[in-house]
């Protein structure tokens, strides 16, 4: 049973449904005993809904946001184990919780995302995936950055 998947690519809009065919990824995760999986999108499409007998006038549900006080603790706006493993994999080289705080305040609209949107990040990378996952991509890219002016 998968409780997550990461799609590899470009990241699908929030709140569509779609179709996806691709290629599964899967191995196990690192320093965890979790299984990784990932979808590697070959083609996609959007899923008709069907439409609706009566039209709703109820509002659209308000995307999930964290509030301010779990930006500034632990799991920073993820999981316990998305935190835990994170921590494991960087904490020899960052401060986990410096990073993690501020893409969870970028991510959920407590901070600008100007440094975010300068490393290549699209708001719609920053909405769809995790915290974790967010933080570890921009050590990466921060990485990059860093080879190009060396």
């Amino acid at each position: 049973m998968l409780s997550t998947i990461r799609i590899i690519g470009t990241p699908p809009p929030l709140g569509v449904p779609l179709e996806l065919t691709g290629k599964i990824l899967l191995g196990p995760g690192r320093n965890d005993t979790r299984m990784f999986a990932a979808l590697s999108v070959v083609r996609g499409r959007i899923k008709r809904q069907p439409r609706p007998q009566e039209p709703s006038n109820a509002p659209p549900p308000a995307p999930a946001r964290a509030t301010e006080a779990e930006c500034d603790k632990p799991p920073y706006g993820g999981t316990e184990a998305d935190y835990q493993t994170f921590a494991r994999a960087y904490g020899r080289i960052i401060t986990p919780a410096r990073i993690l705080s501020g893409v969870c305040k970028a991510k959920f609209g407590q901070a600008s995302r100007d440094g975010l949107h300068k490393l290549g990040f699209s708001d719609g990378k920053i909405q769809s995936e995790s915290t974790e996952q967010l933080a570890g991509e921009t050590i990466v890219a921060l990485k990059k950055l860093v080879k190009t002016i060396e």
